[in-house]
């Protein structure tokens, strides 16, 4: 799947990039769909509010949530900025 999204963003053709990204989204749903419980019970999270990860471009460690929050909303963003016709 991530080798589509970088041949479509290659490409820079915004109609097979929003199709790759959606091809990604749509794994990562299905992965988290498919394993959330499981991880849930083998680590034996309460809350997965009490997760933090480290932001990879800031460094800082934030809130699982809100790191998935930022994720969500930057892959929004590429999503706008194609349907506008902006590939760089």
């Amino acid at each position: 799947m991530t080798d589509t999204l970088d041949e479509s963003l290659k490409s820079g053709d915004p109609t097979r990039i929003q199709q790759a990204i959606g091809g990604v989204g749509s794994t990562c749903a299905s992965r988290h769909k498919d394993n959330m419980l499981g991880a849930w019970y083998r680590y034996s999270w309460k809350d997965f509010g009490e997760i933090s990860v480290q932001d990879p471009v800031s460094g800082e460690e934030v809130g699982l949530k809100d790191y998935m929050y930022m994720v969500a909303g930057d892959l929004g963003s590429i999503g706008g900025a194609l349907q506008q016709g902006k590939t760089e």
